[in-house]
């Protein structure tokens, strides 16, 4: 029986190595190792915009591999962006406001606030917010292409992973990256755990060590409730009175804990906080 053979200048073996791709597996230390790469970005992100109650619930990343879920082929796919071969997609509509302000306003996706609302600024504000968090952390840069993923990323030993963004609440949002991706959050875990120690060197004191790292401290006034009718109808320039009396101080807090009261003032052409213990009067 004749049998063919595929010579390396044959026309049939560029082809067949056009076709040809690495065969990937991710160990359970990979998918840790992506999850907690992941963790704090959605921590912070849920810190920065969702209600106190919600942001205190636990934030959770499970990795799953690509091909486990069979669903994942028929996802609504959209890019987050793109680098050096990286790929990361995210499951919701282009118009991720709309899952935004679900999770904001617990609206559900038929009431969708008003496109000139105040509302619908705040819930695209906090998906472009999480959004770039994302790229950040993925080290992937914003594209307008519409790139979808390829069908090998679903079949076994593609490399690439399904991530779960979860909280208390459940299961919020669905990422894809693909093998590439994994590579360089997998690479950056390992850089960091082999670093070598200094041994003999000298130490310095908790505080040296600390001085130059930023923190952000967020002010807040008493917290204001509106019902999602009113929310909606709110236009630029309307006046809403809040039940924080103009004697009592703001609350000063870092990572979500408070630390301070403060009272807002002015210093030159900048406003500034004044701060005081809590509890201290004017």
């Amino acid at each position: 029986m004749a049998s063919s053979v595929l010579y390396p200048s044959s026309p049939a073996f560029d082809d067949a190595a056009a076709l040809a791709r690495p065969l990937i597996w991710r160990s359970g230390q990979e998918l840790a190792d992506v999850s907690a790469r992941l963790s704090p970005a959605w921590t912070q992100w849920q810190s920065d915009w969702l209600p106190d109650e919600r942001a205190a619930s636990t934030a959770k990343v499970v990795c799953r591999l690509a091909h486990e879920d069979a669903s994942s082929r028929a996802a609504n796919w959209s890019l987050i962006g793109l680098g050096s071969g990286a790929c990361a997609w995210v499951d919701a509509p282009q118009d991720g406001a709309a899952r935004a302000s679900e999770w904001l306003f617990q609206t559900e996706q038929t009431q969708r606030p008003s496109s000139d609302g105040v509302a619908r600024s705040v819930a695209v504000k906090a998906w472009a917010s999480l959004m770039d968090e994302l790229r950040v952390v993925l080290d992937l840069k914003e594209s307008p292409a519409a790139e979808q993923p390829e069908s090998a990323i679903f079949k076994p030993w593609s490399g690439a992973i399904r991530v779960s963004l979860q909280n208390d609440c459940g299961h919020m949002l669905t990422l894809l990256l693909n093998a590439a991706c994994v590579g360089k959050l997998v690479v950056a875990v390992a850089r960091v755990a082999s670093a070598p120690s200094v041994k003999g060197a000298d130490l310095i004191s908790l505080n040296q060590a600390i001085a130059q790292r930023g923190l952000t401290l967020k002010v807040q006034l008493a917290p204001c409730e509106l019902d999602i009718g009113t929310l909606e109808s709110l236009q630029v320039g309307d006046v809403v009175p809040l039940a924080h009396p103009l004697e009592s101080p703001l609350r000063v807090s870092v990572n979500g804990a408070p630390v301070c009261a403060a009272y807002l003032g002015r210093r030159g052409e900048h406003k500034a906080i004044e701060l005081v213990r809590t509890g201290a009067t004017a």
